[in-house]
């Protein structure tokens, strides 16, 4: 079930713990974006994706943006890709 939370604090905490243990993860965006969400499954996908950002990249960026309808979450990473097939 949806529950309100602060959609910003959520990715800042996930960063900070990546960042805590040693790995260059970053947040960009608002200090604060309440909204519904179901804050432990999005900590969960972001961490997951991070983890997976810090296997093959020196650095991951968290970057989230917000219209008055949505939230956008990229998570990004400067490694080396999958290659085309």
């Amino acid at each position: 079930e949806l529950q309100r939370a602060d959609i910003a604090s959520v990715l800042q905490t996930v960063c900070a713990e990546f960042s805590d243990v040693g790995f260059s993860v970053s947040y960009t965006g608002p200090d604060r974006l309440p909204g519904l969400c179901k804050p432990n499954a999005l900590a969960r996908a972001i961490a997951n994706l991070c983890d997976n950002g810090v296997k093959f990249a020196p650095n991951v960026e968290v970057v989230l943006t917000a219209t008055d309808e949505a939230a956008f979450i990229e998570v990004s990473d400067n490694g080396p890709g999958i290659p085309e097939t």
